[in-house]
């Protein structure tokens, strides 16, 4: 079994991971045209990966008989009652400040985490599974290891910077899509 890379040969890590810097370091990142890149580049084949995965998730739901409900913040964004500051919020909250929340707890913390014990491929896979099932949506789980797989990627490739930008594309192109198809 090979050795699990040290932390300097893990991209993204020699940015400030979580056990050299402290709280300060998690949010530490440069954005440069790799970042930019990568971060576009996963954002992209993330929106592709997910519809797939939705779609055979559908396909599969249908043939057992199972409906697939529309989750609640789709509901809420397309509701006429809600108010213009409401959406700003939601909008805000889902773009910005989960993207940075998330992307530094998953790949930051948790993802170099076990790549010094466990290696990349399993530290991206572990790391997917734990991103999925913290959205509480069995029926985008799929989906979402796909979309965890792809923001693993951006963050080998571009380090915290690219993930985060992925995230936040992605999660833009997932609120247009649910506001457009209402």
């Amino acid at each position: 079994m090979a050795a699990a890379p040290a932390e300097q040969d893990v991209p993204g890590a020699s940015e400030g991971g979580a056990a050299v810097g402290g709280v300060a370091a998690l949010f530490a990142f440069r954005l440069d045209s790799c970042a930019v890149r990568a971060g576009v580049v996963n954002a992209v084949l993330a929106v592709f990966a997910s519809t797939l995965a939705a779609v055979l998730v559908d396909a599969f739901c249908l043939w057992r008989g199972v409906e697939v409900p529309v989750p609640a913040w789709i509901h809420f964004i397309r509701d006429p009652a809600a108010g213009a500051w409401s959406i700003a919020r939601f909008v805000f909250l889902a773009v910005v400040v989960s993207p940075a929340l998330e992307e530094c707890l998953f790949r930051r913390v948790i993802q170099c985490w076990l790549v010094r014990f466990f290696g990349v491929p399993l530290a991206v896979a572990a790391t997917a599974v734990a991103f999925a099932a913290l959205h509480l949506d069995p029926f985008s789980f799929v989906p979402l290891l796909a979309v965890s797989t792809l923001f693993s990627r951006a963050f080998l490739r571009g380090g915290l910077a690219a993930s985060m930008l992925a995230h936040m594309l992605f999660n833009i192109a997932a609120i247009l899509e649910a506001w457009l198809l209402a």
